[in-house]
């Protein structure tokens, strides 16, 4: 399986600022599964869209250290992959709030095209096939960094003010 995660820390000094964690939870939650979303919505468009990888793609893979760098995007056969990547809030506790837009497990493939590698035996006939990284996942989160950077601290203010 294949995720990224986006987390807010630093919840306890704020606590302590504010006295009580509950507004910022119940304000910051909504604002965490946008972010989701929204990041779930580009990856699915990076599995789907255009030919040539994008510029967030081929960052994700040079920060990745893949081995091959693919220079075309997946593309869809049957769709199982893309309709398989889902945000959703992971976890909320008192310190903090975690979204995380993962693929399901059972598309075992996931993780090979977001990173690359080596396929070993590849067709049970013996071959090695080197499978270039094309990411989707992080590629989605490099898109979206200012973004969320902005959404977050926007919505921050908003509830110490």
């Amino acid at each position: 399986m294949s995720q990224v995660s986006c987390e807010v820390k630093g919840l306890n000094e704020l606590m302590k600022r504010l006295g009580t964690i509950k507004n910022i939870m119940k304000a910051l939650a909504p604002t965490m599964l946008e972010i989701a979303m929204r990041v779930e919505g580009d990856a699915k468009d990076f599995v789907t869209g255009r030919k040539s990888m994008s510029e967030f793609q081929l960052k994700a893979a040079q920060e990745n250290d893949a081995i091959k760098i693919g220079a075309e995007s997946l593309g869809v056969i049957s769709d199982r992959l893309r309709s398989s990547i889902k945000g959703i809030i992971s976890e909320i506790t008192e310190e903090y709030i975690e979204v995380a837009v993962s693929t399901s497990s059972d598309v075992v493939y996931a993780r090979i095209h977001e990173l690359g590698g080596i396929i070993e035996n590849a067709f049970g006939r013996g071959i090695h096939v080197e499978m270039p990284a094309r990411p989707y996942l992080f590629a989605s989160l490099l898109k979206n960094k200012e973004w969320i950077q902005k959404l977050l601290s926007d919505k921050i203010q908003e509830v110490i003010r």
